[in-house]
């Protein structure tokens, strides 16, 4: 989505919920009505936003990811 230029859109992937737990401290994953609404706020980048989020998120140890991990796309 962002290759194609669109920067104001919110894609749905299993990395956004859990950054989006974790920087604002839910208790648990929020699910996708959840992630659109924090999102509105990040209005008109809610892509980089989410971009930001998912290469912090990355980045992080494994312990701090969660126990599900993040699905990584096959090679």
């Amino acid at each position: 989505m962002r290759g194609a230029g669109l920067v104001d859109a919110v894609t749905d992937d299993d990395i956004t919920p859990r950054a989006i737990q974790l920087v604002y401290a839910l208790g648990e994953r929020p699910n996708r009505a959840a992630v659109l609404q924090r999102a509105e706020a990040w209005r008109p980048y809610r892509m980089w936003a989410l971009v930001l989020l998912n290469v912090w998120l990355r980045g992080q140890p494994p312990e701090v990811k969660g126990r599900r991990g993040l699905r990584r796309r096959p090679k």
